[in-house]
């Protein structure tokens, strides 16, 4: 089983209006080409399934990914999606800071503001379980600390992706509501009241989502239930998912977030 994207790399389909649309296939890859409609993304998602693939990527570099997300959804095929320069990006800054297979990461940040939780989070989405977090940030820490740069040996980061920690608003959609369902808005109380909204054009939260601010601990939450979290753009909802992992609750990411959501014109609910 190889999961070096670059190497299982597969076009699908042709171009139409400049609007390409790539597809990784997890764990091996063998050459398809299918017909860029509904027909055709049909035959693709019959392909797939017939193969037991344990994961489809599908790179986000047009909008036709999400006719395709959707019906790999509805076939029971795991998916995510992803933009490619940003996983080579994610993989070249890994391996340029040391990050090996063998590496013990510990993350900081200053105060606990997200950036460290967004990485513990990454890097485990990536495949590399082997990260910490310093609580507290930096402020906590107790040792000598020094200025400058730290000399790093440069290694090769192996990308190993996960397709069970992110959640998709069509899925999100799909579930609300649902028994054994729980969605998590990790916003300050005011933004997920709508009472405040300083980013996003669009006041509120998705309907049926608890608030649980990253700033604070996280209510209890059912073990046993399917639990997605998101913020306002997916960073310091990585801090409530930390938070409830210390819990032993097993959360997901909607990495798209409020911004998404709001953008698509989907359900709202303020108070």
């Amino acid at each position: 089983m190889t999961n070096n994207l670059g190497q299982i790399k597969e076009f699908v389909g042709v171009d139409v209006s400049q609007d390409r649309l790539d597809v990784y296939l997890l764990p091996d890859g063998e050459a398809a080409g299918f017909a860029r409609d509904q027909r055709g993304m049909a035959r693709l998602v019959a392909w797939l399934a017939s193969r037991a693939r344990l994961l489809v990527v599908v790179e986000a570099t047009g909008g036709l990914e999400r006719m395709l997300t959707t019906a790999l959804e509805r076939a029971a095929i795991a998916v995510a999606v992803v933009n490619p320069r940003q996983v080579r990006d994610f993989a070249r800054a890994a391996g340029a800071a040391g990050i090996g297979s063998d590496t013990l990461v510990v993350a900081y940040d200053q105060g606990m503001n997200g950036g460290a939780a967004r990485l513990w989070w990454l890097l485990r989405h990536f495949g590399h379980d082997d990260v910490a977090i310093l609580r507290g940030g930096l402020e906590s820490w107790l040792g000598p600390v020094r200025a400058g740069e730290e000399r790093v040996e440069p290694v090769e980061f192996h990308l190993h992706p996960r397709g069970d920690d992110l959640i998709s608003a069509d899925e999100i959609e799909e579930r609300r509501g649902k028994p054994g369902f729980v969605l998590v808005d990790a916003r300050a109380p005011e933004r997920y009241r709508g009472e405040l909204e300083p980013i996003d054009p669009v006041a509120g939260h998705i309907p049926g989502a608890v608030n649980m601010p990253y700033a604070a601990e996280p209510s209890a939450v059912d073990p046993d239930a399917e639990v997605a979290v998101y913020c306002g753009s997916g960073v310091t909802a990585c801090l409530t998912i930390l938070a409830l992992e210390r819990a032993g609750v097993d959360a997901k990411l909607y990495p798209g977030s409020w911004s998404e959501w709001s953008s698509r014109g989907l359900a709202v609910e303020r108070g």
